[in-house]
Formats: C-alpha cells, structure tokens, sequence
C-alpha cells in the first residue's frame, strides 16, 4: 500500500482481505446463530457499494450521511463511502424528519444512507424538495426494494471502468483529507459537524492499539452507536488490526451475548456498568442475608486486593489465599457473566464512579476509563492494563499534550484534532486556540505521574450562595453507585445547598410499591419512599465535604429524554434545559427546606 492509502480505514480492509482472506472481520446474529463475514466478503462489499456510490455521481469529497443503529451494514457503507473518495456524515437515527433535514443541510451532503426506508419517508414529509435535488438515497431495509442486498451480493461484477475509477480515487486520496463529519452532540446549543481527517483517525487508533495491545486475536463485543465517537474509534481499531467485532443485539441482551461470544475487549458508557451492577446487587439481596452476606464478604476482600495492586503491590498469602475462596465462590461468577474471557473494559463519554471501577477490579474486570472529545478525534488519556489509577482518566496517549489554562481548564494538543466545525469558522478558531490547543470545556488537574482527573465542565461548575465553587458531576457519578437511581441531576447555582433530580430504576420502584400496596403510579411522590431515598443519600456521601453534600431530592415523574428534549442523543444530560424545565420543583424543594429549618428540624427530616 502507498503512503497515502495506508492511513485509511478501507485500506486496512483492503490489506486484510489479501493477507487473511478467510479470518472472521464481522459477527451478527443472524436468527438463532451468529454469521460471520470474513475480510475477503467484507471486502468485496465494501467494492461493489463504492462502485454504486460512483455509478449515482458521488465525487470526491462529497459528503454522504449514514442514518443507522450499530450494525454490519453501517461498517460497510462507512467503508464505501470513503473508498469512493467521499465523505461519512454520521448522525443519529433517532433524529426526526425536521432535524434530520436541517443537519442535512448543514452538511451540504450529496448522498444519504438510512437504516430504514421510513426515515426517507419522514424527510419527504418536511423537505420533499431536498429528495427531488437529486440526492443519492440508500435504505438496508427491504422498504427500499432491497437494493443493499442486490448490490452488496456482489451478484455482478463491478464494471471495469469503476473498478478504475476507484483504483484511482484510492491514489489521489491524501491523509489530510476529511475521513468523515461527526456531530457533536450539543449539550449547550446546536449539534455541530467535527471534521477529521484520515491522518487524526490513522493516529487514535495506532495509539491505541499500542496503549491497549490490541491484536488481530482479540473479540471486540460493540455496545456502542456507530454514530458516536467512542463506538467508531473502537471498530476503526479493529479495522486496523485486523482482530473481530461482534455487533450486540442490544444492551438488555448484550450480557447474553457476551456469555455466548466470550469477548475479550468490550467498552461502554458509564450507566452500562451501573446498570450490571445494580442487578447483580439486587439478585443477590433477593437470595437471603447469607448469600447476601457471602457476596459483601466477597467483594470487599477483592476491593483491598485492587487497592494493592493499583499501587503494585504484592498480595500477602493471607489475603491471596482468601481471595481464591472469594473468587471461587462469588467473583468468578461475574466475570462469566462477562464471557470470562475479557481482557479489559472500557468505559467513557461521562465520569465513572470510583467506588463502581474498584468493584469491577474487585471481580478481576480490568475496567479502564478513559477521556476524549469528538473533537480530538477519540481519546486523548487513557488508564492502561498495565498501569491505571482509580478516579483518574488515565496519562496522556503518545504524542498528546496537555495543559491546565489559569480558570482550570484542560487543553490540548495532539495530532488527532479536528480540522474544524464544518462550516463554523469563527467556533473553529474559538476551540481551537493559535490552531494548536483545543480548549475542551473540562476542568481538571493533572497528578506529579501525569494521571488526569476531570472534576467537571467548565460551564456546569456550581456556585452556590455561600460562594462554594461545587463540580455537579462528580456528585453525580457518586450518587448513581444506588441500585435505586437511574438518573441524577444535582442543583443548587445560587442556592443554601444542594438539591437533586431524579429518575428510579423501575424495576425497584415496582417491587417497592407491591411491598408496600401503593400505586405504581403514586409510589415516586410517596413519604416512605423518599425517606428510603434520602437514607440511601447519606450514605453515599459520607465522604464528602458537606457543602458537596445532596441534602434533598424529589423524584421525577418520567425519566429524563431524548424525545423530551432533556438529553442529548448521546444520552448527556442538558442541564440547562432540566433546571429551567423543573424551575417549579426546584423552588419547592427549597420552599420545603426552608420551612423545615424554621421549624427546627434537619433538612432531610420528613416534614409533620
């Protein structure tokens, strides 16, 4: 391969289908088994698809948008449509026809590929005249016809002057080209285009092949959406070192599925492995204070076995010789629910709890979290198998620099940054300072070993009317170690203290209103209930300082939603929009406090 088309993520497809035509590149359920896809056949798809783009008129550096869940099919159209010298938008499916038309226009695209013929049908209804422009449109559903399958069959061979065109195109390409436009997923205004380069994406993933020794013999299990950063610099890694990604049929069924493929590298966002948690907690609370009792012993025995080897330091036989009991009886048992065979965990897009990494260290899951933005390309810092610090987002990846600017904030510089917002030359230059460090709008500090910690985002800092400058985040990372949250929103700009919103497991909530023959419908408003809550508060928090202290919650009465506007379709909250929205709940919370400390009584006392 030439210099130029190393660095591209199709070549690598290109390289493996040569030197390993045979191994396994793609796995998906398919009915009651898994079908593989070798290098050879993802290959020959990627080809027949890119030669279809150029057929319809895709040039150069057009921009063609991919409107999908994580599935093969989106690593294909990802793959062709560089191949054919263009450009990959990626948005989220979940957008509806308006918003859909209006990032379409942002793009200025040329093609567009969706999951579903009915998300074209939606755009027809807002914009037909954007699919009368001549727009190349392409559905994996049987909606469209089922000109995916027919084309990627590879049924007839690709005419010999597109296979020249594309030998050409392939050429011609160069590493400071635009690989592909993510959008950011806007927690504080419009969704914007990041623009990344061949090169930025070809350094993220060797840097972190090399961090993580990720090898063409690791399973990579993708929970993740491909229209995510995170997600895409996960499989993009696995395109480079040739090793085999299994699409989870979802994340309710992702535990199964890793049970069945046994994979040995996996990441996710933080709520996974809350969620996982929470359930084997409360399965084991189910099953009697004995297994209870056995599970606690358990788990705190692999805790101060985690501690010590965070530090590197060497089991003494007393404690080794009772974790192999902890392990055989308990610890084992998590790690199966896992497949057994992980080599480590990621987790990123939002703070991991401390208390929640130890547990997982605990089990013998190496959970690493990491840091990044879309806009660096992936991550920029990463704890590593061989050297992680908990609470930390890990050191610097080779060849990234950081800074810490005056107000706290973290910058940085590496040769996977973005080229730029598309079509935003004022905001480009405004994140990305004398074109070379990116402000990232995180706050933290960096250890004497080089370990980050990010303490929160620079607009989202607290002041409270005591002038106590409080990180929400951090706050809420801990709070959600309860089995009973499913979301937390922590409040108090220019309040006494702290205040939270939340949204309950519902499963719990179910359980707790059969107990107590209340309501489903009444049990999130109900005294006892926020008395078990308000309890369940005081112990997570123990450690804290007690200005950083929730002293009060109310329960939502739905959780927190993309469709409600809340959240951003990457699932961060936008606070924003939820203390404005919950305006009224907020002031009764503190209305309620007030009369409770007139009235003599501690905040978190019930009122009489």
């Amino acid at each position: 391969m030439g210099e130029a088309e190393a660095v591209t993520l199709e070549a690598w497809v290109r390289h493996h289908a040569t030197t390993r035509p045979t191994a396994p590149a793609l796995l998906t359920r398919r009915g009651d088994g898994w079908a593989t896809t070798t290098w050879a056949a993802l290959d020959a798809q990627v080809d027949a698809l890119a030669a279809r783009f150029v057929a319809a008129g895709i040039q150069p550096g057009d921009r063609v948008a991919l409107v999908s869940e994580s599935r093969e099919e989106w690593v294909v159209a990802d793959l062709a449509i560089v191949r054919a010298g263009a450009t990959t938008v990626t948005l989220y499916p979940a957008t509806d026809g308006a918003a859909l038309d209006a990032q379409l226009a942002d793009a200025d695209v040329r093609g567009l590929v969706v999951e579903r013929a009915a998300a074209l049908t939606a755009l027809a209804e807002v914009a037909p005249s954007r699919l009368a422009g001549g727009l190349l449109t392409l559905a994996f559903d049987e909606g469209s016809g089922g000109e995916y399958t027919r084309v990627v069959s590879a049924a007839e061979p690709i005419r010999p002057e597109l296979q020249a065109e594309l030998r050409r195109r392939a050429e011609q390409r160069r590493a400071a080209d635009a690989a592909t436009v993510v959008y950011t997923s806007g927690t504080s205004g419009e969704p914007r285009g990041v623009v990344l380069s061949h090169a930025a994406i070809a350094f993220q993933t060797e840097a972190l092949a090399h961090a993580l020794t990720v090898g063409p013999e690791d399973r990579l299990l993708l929970l993740l959406p491909l229209a995510h950063v995170f997600g895409r610099i996960m499989v993009a890694t696995q395109l480079r070192v040739g090793c085999t990604t299994a699409f989870a049929e979802s994340l309710l069924a992702s535990l199964d599925n890793a049970e069945e493929l046994k994979p040995t590298l996996l990441g996710c966002v933080p709520r996974f492995y809350e969620k996982v948690h929470a359930t084997l907690v409360t399965r084991v609370g189910e099953e009697g204070a004995l297994k209870h009792g056995v599970f606690q012993w358990a788990v705190e025995l692999g805790r101060r076995a985690a501690r010590l080897r965070e530090r590197g330091i060497p089991l003494d036989t007393k404690l080794a010789v009772q974790l192999r009991y902890a392990d055989r009886l308990v610890l084992r048992r998590i790690r199966e629910r896992f497949g057994g065979q992980l080599r480590f965990a990621l987790s990123g897009g939002a703070p991991l709890a401390e208390d929640l990494c130890e547990f997982y260290h605990a089990a013998g899951i190496t959970l690493l979290e990491g840091y990044g933005l879309t806009e660096a390309c992936g991550a920029t810092h990463l704890n590593t198998p061989d050297r992680y610090r908990f609470g930390t987002v890990g050191r610097p990846l080779p060849g990234v620099r950081v800074a810490i600017d005056d107000d706290g904030e973290v910058l940085i510089a590496s040769p996977s940054l973005m080229t730029g917002y598309h079509g935003r030359p004022r905001e480009t230059a405004e994140a990305l300072r004398d074109g070379v460090w990116l402000a990232t709008g995180d706050v933290g500090t960096v250890d004497a070993d080089g370990f980050l910690t990010i303490t929160d985002r620079k607009k989202d800092i607290l002041v409270t009317a005591h002038g106590k400058k409080i990180a929400p985040q951090a706050v809420e990372a801990r709070l959600l170690a309860s089995p009973w949250l499913r979301q937390v929103v922590v409040c108090g700009e220019g309040r006494p203290y702290l205040v939270a919103l939340v949204s309950l497991d519902e499963g719990r909530l179910a359980a707790w209103a059969r107990e107590h023959r209340v309501a489903f419908a009444e049990a999130p408003g109900h005294p006892a209930l926020r008395s078990l809550l308000r309890d369940e508060l005081r112990g997570l928090q123990a450690r804290l300082p007690s200005y950083e202290q929730v002293r009060d919650l109310a329960v939502l009465a739905r959780p927190l939603s993309l469709e409600g506007g809340e959240l951003t379709a990457s699932l961060k909250v936008r606070r924003r929009v939820v203390t404005e929205r919950y305006a009224a709940v907020l002031d009764a919370l503190y209305a309620e406090g007030a009369a409770r400390l007139r009235a003599g009584r501690g905040l978190s006392e019930p009122p009489r």
